[in-house]
């Protein structure tokens, strides 16, 4: 599993319920925030990172 799908199912697992208007799991917004700094010194961009979150639903 490449890091760009691991911090897309960490920023889905938060952004999910917002988006939903439900309230998160607690520290899923710092384990996506994680995720996301994780992946991006790897070397994936947000724009990869997004791309992964909307093409694995």
């Amino acid at each position: 599993m490449s890091a760009a799908v691991r911090a897309a199912r960490k920023v889905d697992a938060y952004l999910g319920p917002v988006e939903r208007g439900e309230a998160p799991k607690p520290g899923a917004a710092q384990a996506a925030g994680l995720a996301i700094r994780t992946a991006v010194r790897a070397g994936i961009s947000p724009a990869q990172i997004n791309a992964a979150r909307t093409t694995n639903r």
